[in-house]
């Protein structure tokens, strides 16, 4: 084997090096063990809030009123601003040396996820606004957005007489263009594990404060000036006995089908949604 030989003071420069290294990740990990002293704790009540829905004009001239709006969604999380990635190295080199003193909160898009609400709720709207969903813990600090999975409705989340059930989401309402007016409803699936992230979630949080979190459906996304049923023509809709347009997935219609998928694609996005912070 080839033996490397090395000079005394190429041996001092590397055991200088070696102890500089050393220096800095072990100083970087008491800076990590300080840092692992989280944040103060905050329990914060979840609500739906309906204040956003109101008629919206689609793109198509039709006049929309929602009159139920459900879904059955699990485990809300919370993310900070920030780069999540910024510290990614100093994460590896830190697990080489020392165990982590607490399970790392994640990251997540625009950054670490420090709140959490887990668990699965029907989160109604309308006809009337849910009870309180649950409460939700966040660490104090800034936070930017929400995420959460939608799941599909089972007995013991809703009635066996429930149309949700079977379902992730169940939307109803009134269609109004040039004098007609056609009731319609809305059921879908969304795939299972489906998850949506980024939804805005602007807030400061500090301990405290007495907050209650409001979860709101906005059937106007004020950014893009789209409503959540545009490109969907109510007009060529199949109308059943009652009178009524039946948006499902069993539905054989041309025109419900391409409805349906437009306005599931719509919901399923995060420009619908809002988490808003208020004082309780």
């Amino acid at each position: 084997m080839l033996e490397v030989t090395r000079r005394p003071w190429q041996r001092e420069m590397c055991l200088a090096l070696h102890r500089h290294a050393f220096f800095a990740l072990t100083c970087g990990a008491a800076a990590a063990c300080s840092s692992a002293q989280e944040p103060a704790r905050v329990e914060i009540p979840l609500y739906a809030d309906s204040s956003l829905i109101e008629p919206r004009v689609s793109n198509l001239g039709f006049e929309v009123e929602l009159l139920e709006a459900r879904t059955i969604v699990r485990d809300f999380t919370f993310a900070t601003a920030g780069e999540p990635h910024a510290h990614r190295l100093w994460d590896v080199l830190a697990r080489s040396i020392i165990a982590p003193a607490h399970a790392h909160p994640g990251h997540h898009q625009d950054g670490d996820i420090t709140g959490q609400l887990h668990g699965r709720y029907v989160v109604s709207w309308l006809p009337a606004e849910s009870p309180q969903l649950g409460s939700a813990t966040l660490l104090v600090g800034s936070y930017a957005s929400a995420n959460f999975i939608f799941t599909r409705a089972e007995l013991g989340d809703v009635a066996e007489d429930d149309p949700l059930l079977g379902h992730s989401t169940r939307l109803a309402g009134l269609a109004s263009k040039e004098g007609t007016q056609i009731s319609f409803e809305v059921s879908f699936s969304s795939p299972e594990g489906r998850e949506l992230v980024g939804v805005p979630s602007e807030a400061r949080v500090d301990d405290g404060q007495r907050l209650r979190m409001l979860f709101q459906l906005n059937p106007f996304d004020v950014v893009e000036g789209q409503t959540l049923f545009d490109d969907v023509d109510f007009s060529s809709l199949e109308l059943d006995t009652e009178g009524h347009a039946r948006i499902t997935e069993d539905s054989d219609d041309p025109a419900a089908v391409a409805a349906l998928n437009q306005i599931r694609r719509t919901f399923q996005t995060h420009d619908h949604f809002k988490f808003t912070l208020a004082e309780d």
